[in-house]
Formats: structure tokens, C-alpha cells, sequence
């Protein structure tokens, strides 16, 4: 589903053809935002990102769409974190990184360039323009058409709505987090003893 169609069954399933495009483009948003807290850890949402970091530069850049940091490597080193207090420990350590804003500040500067890969935890791609999808639009629609009613719900004030949508959104995100989707574990058939 994309967001022209969204937008469609959000005011047919309202019945109110008067919301603005721009009003529940609101209501999408805020339920990516919520998106983002309850599915962060879906697998869905886990990304690998390769970056060759340059010779003498300390900082490097991470994905604007990065929720949080899981792992990163170079090689087969492992780099760990530390926090924002401890610059001496982690210069003392080596292999080690702290998070600053939209960068990482590498313990010690790499002397020559460095293939690093990070996995992380990314944001839920935005349907932003009238013709954006993403994974959850695409295969669950549902959630995205229940979280933007909920929101609805509480923009017109309709209380009685706001709960069953608000219980129904709750329902499909709880399911959706539960199916542990493209884990790659298969379940062992139930034998009988």
C-alpha cells in the first residue's frame, strides 16, 4: 500500500472526506515515530553498511537512518563502545568508538583506510511522497491503516474510536513483532514421545 492509498482508506474508513492530505500525512508520521520504538528490533529493521574510513580521520559518519549502533568491525576486529566521559580509557583501550551526534570518534585514528562494516538497528523508511512504500506498507498495511486511524482518532477527539483503533494497532504491532519474521530459524517438528 502507498501513501496515496493510505490516505484513501484512512478517510473512507473515518468517513470524512474533508481531512487534508496534509493532516493525515501528520497522523503517518507520528505512527512511524511509534514504529520505530516498538519494531526497532525487528529483523526487518537490521541493516549491514560498509564505509571505508580514511587514512587520519578520527570521525566517521553514521547512516542518517541508524536507531542504534549493534556492531561495528573492521576485519575481524571488533570495535567497542565507550561512553562520551571516557576519551582516556578509550584511547587507553584502542579499538574503541564513541557515539557524538551523526558521528563515531575512532580509538586510535586509522593510519591507513579502513574498510569498516556496522550493523544496525535502521529507522522505517518514511512514506514521504504520494507513491512511497516500504517492507511494513508492503506486506502489513494493516498496521500502518489502524496506527494512522488511532491517531485520527485522537485528532477529531473521537474517544470511542480512539480505544478499539488504539486496541487494534496494538494487536497487529504485538503479532508482527511476535512472528519473528526471516530469522532464519526453523521451527523442529513436535514429535511424539
Amino acid at each position: 500500500m502507498n501513501k496515496t492509498t493510505l490516505i484513501s482508506a484512512v478517510r473512507s474508513y473515518m468517513n470524512r472526506p474533508t481531512l487534508t492530505d496534509d493532516e493525515i500525512s501528520l497522523w503517518i508520521a507520528t505512527v512511524e515515530g511509534e514504529l520505530n520504538t516498538l519494531l526497532r528490533d525487528h529483523p526487518r529493521n537490521l541493516v549491514r553498511a560498509s564505509y571505508t574510513q580514511l587514512a587520519g580521520l578520527q570521525n566517521m559518519p553514521i547512516p542518517p537512518d541508524m536507531l542504534q549502533l549493534v556492531r561495528l568491525a573492521s576485519g575481524t576486529t571488533v570495535w567497542d563502545q565507550y561512553p562520551a566521559t571516557a576519551v582516556d580509557q578509550a584511547a587507553a583501550d584502542g579499538n574503541a568508538f564513541i557515539e557524538r551526534g551523526n558521528c563515531l570518534e575512532l580509538y586510535p585514528t586509522p593510519t591507513a583506510d579502513t574498510l569498516f562494516t556496522m550493523d544496525y538497528h535502521a529507522a522505517i523508511h518514511p512514506l514521504v511522497d504520494i507513491y512511497d512504500e516500504n517492507w511494513l506498507s508492503t506486506y502489513f498495511p494493516d498496521v500502518y491503516l489502524y496506527g494512522a486511524l488511532k491517531e485520527g482518532a485522537v485528532w477529531i477527539k473521537d474517544d470511542a474510536r480512539l480505544q478499539l483503533w488504539a486496541q487494534e494497532f496494538a494487536r497487529r504491532v504485538d503479532a508482527l513483532a511476535a512472528q519473528g519474521w526471516n530469522q532464519n530459524v526453523g521451527a523442529v517438528p513436535a514429535m511424539r514421545p
